[in-house]
């Protein structure tokens, strides 16, 4: 259990059910104005939707932890990366299951060339914000 409490703050677990409610609520408005013509498997992509919305999300707390080490040692030194909780190899490496988890979800549901143009536009964005953030403080 203790090598759990490290990666719960690394996630910001109390923050993470929150992650998806965006998604979800955007699908299932599309969901409910295309009533007409609606495609089989719909409510599978919006789940899907929100579980990769989830594992961006948490892309992007990894990230920003790991771009922002040595300001955190400063001004956060009690985030696992910086207290040594975690290693860096670790954090890299769970960033990037991350990263593989919204691609098998877009893989699996079938997600249109659309939603991966948004999926890599976030990601392009969430990394250039973690990397430019403390530049313009």
């Amino acid at each position: 259990m203790k090598r759990l409490i490290p990666w719960a703050q690394f996630f910001r677990l109390p923050n993470l059910p929150t992650a998806p409610g965006d998604a979800v609520a955007g699908a299932a408005i599309c969901m409910a104005v295309s009533l007409e013509n609606a495609k089989p498997g719909a409510t599978g992509i919006a789940i899907g939707a929100g579980l990769a919305a989830l594992f961006l999300y948490m892309f992007g707390l990894a990230d920003n932890d790991i771009s922002g080490y040595k300001s955190d040692i400063t001004y956060a030194p009690h985030r696992p990366l910086v207290a040594g909780s975690i290693t860096l190899s670790h954090a890299l490496l769970a960033r990037l299951a991350c990263l593989l988890f919204v691609a098998a979800i877009g893989f699996i549901c079938g997600m249109p060339i659309e939603w991966w143009s948004v999926v890599f536009l976030f990601f392009i964005s969430i990394t250039l914000y973690n990397r430019l953030k403390d530049k313009y403080r």
